[in-house]
């Protein structure tokens, strides 16, 4: 496994470890989660990356030659589910924390991409757009018991599924206790993301410029930090601005494209 540090060679190398020392040493003890996982490519090669902002080091957790992408944490942070076309057919892989070899979902050879994972962290719900477009499945984590959700209900428990698609590469999100709303909208001029009870409301608080419309949004576990991807100075990066003070910060910087972060739970 290589790590992006390694890979980026010397002038490149300097500037991203520079940034990611300032972005550490901005945050410090202060980040509720300190992992975040992203998709980075430069090309066609999506890879997902892991950084550990205090430490600077950031990895690279899938090093393969497919299509890797759609990176998301289960609830307690042990499990990272992403989709990859590395069988031929976009489906879901899960990798569990600290290993290094990814297994197939769903071993039937089918397509299922946007996984989502329950609160109970042992369940995913997935979509399998080759029976159309709204036709979900809920299934195990270790691969088991695949079932067809029908109407919105959890054909375990009974209760309605969340099958509205909210994921972290849309242009709004809502924060972890429901009291906020994260959008990206064209204000004053300028690309930015607002933040307000309410999705796109008028009087919303302004956090930070985008540059030129991106896609990206995602609300730390506590819910006082949002990272998301801006077009700067030319470059497509990782950001996490402070909900709070609204200072923004970057994570990442270089040629690749930096998208779909994802924070990792704290255990």
């Amino acid at each position: 496994m290589l790590t992006r540090l390694t890979i980026l060679g010397g002038g490149v190398f300097a500037i991203l470890v520079l940034a990611l020392v300032s972005a550490a040493a901005a945050f410090g003890s202060a980040m509720p989660s300190v992992e975040l996982a992203y998709m980075s490519y430069v090309a066609i090669n999506p890879d997902i990356y892991l950084t550990d902002l205090p430490r600077s080091i950031t990895r690279n957790l899938t090093d393969h030659p497919a299509y890797d992408a759609a990176p998301v944490w289960s609830p307690d942070g042990r499990w990272l589910a992403f989709v990859s076309d590395r069988d031929g057919f976009q489906t879901v892989f899960l990798l569990a924390h600290g290993e290094t070899q990814p297994r197939r979902l769903v071993d039937d050879g089918e397509i299922y991409v946007a996984p989502r994972w329950l609160s109970n962290s042992r369940q995913l719900v997935v979509r399998a757009p080759r029976q159309g477009a709204a036709v979900f499945y809920l299934v195990n984590h270790d691969g088991g018991d695949l079932t067809l959700v029908q109407d919105g209900i959890n054909p375990t428990t009974g209760r309605e599924i969340d099958l509205d698609l909210q994921v972290a590469g849309g242009t709004q999100a809502r924060s972890p206790d429901g009291s906020l709303f994260a959008f990206m909208a064209f204000r004053g001029q300028r690309w930015g993301i607002f933040v307000s009870p309410q999705p796109h409301q008028q009087d919303a608080r302004f956090l930070a410029e985008i540059g030129y419309f991106t896609e990206g949004l995602a609300w730390s576990p506590a819910g006082d930090h949002i990272a998301y991807t801006a077009y700067l100075d030319g470059m497509i990066d990782l950001f996490a601005v402070d909900v709070a003070k609204g200072e923004p910060q970057r994570l990442t910087s270089g040629r690749a494209i930096d998208t779909a972060p994802a924070w990792r739970p704290q255990p």
